[in-house]
């Protein structure tokens, strides 16, 4: 489910040049050793496949795409790039219900 831009003549140059993301939903992750809770998620995937943390935070990037995850009963959260200590990761935007919204997710097949 992609966006669309919505555009009048004035705005078409803009537009046309404007990169919309797609967005995916996040159903499963995978951990080398799931058990470990400071353990590094190494991809996350959906119906659209399987990637790896790297791949995904260069289409955040590029704004290709966009990730999000979705709990019954609970709005969606987005899927951002943050840091800590210099190295990257991905997380959660915060949603002030839960702390890990990623690590809930089942591990993927």
């Amino acid at each position: 489910m992609g966006k669309r831009c919505a555009c009048n003549t004035t705005l078409k140059t803009y537009c046309n040049k404007r990169k919309m993301a797609q967005s995916r939903q996040v159903t499963c992750i995978q951990k080398p050793h799931p058990t470990d809770p400071h353990e590094r998620i190494s991809h996350l995937g959906g119906s659209w496949g399987k990637l790896s943390e790297e791949t995904i935070m260069a289409q955040i990037n590029s704004k290709e795409f966009e990730y999000f995850v979705h709990h019954p009963g609970l709005l969606p959260v987005k899927v951002i790039i943050a840091s800590h200590n210099g190295r990257r990761y991905l997380k959660t935007e915060t949603d002030y219900i839960r702390a890990d919204n990623l690590l809930r997710l089942p591990q993927c097949p």
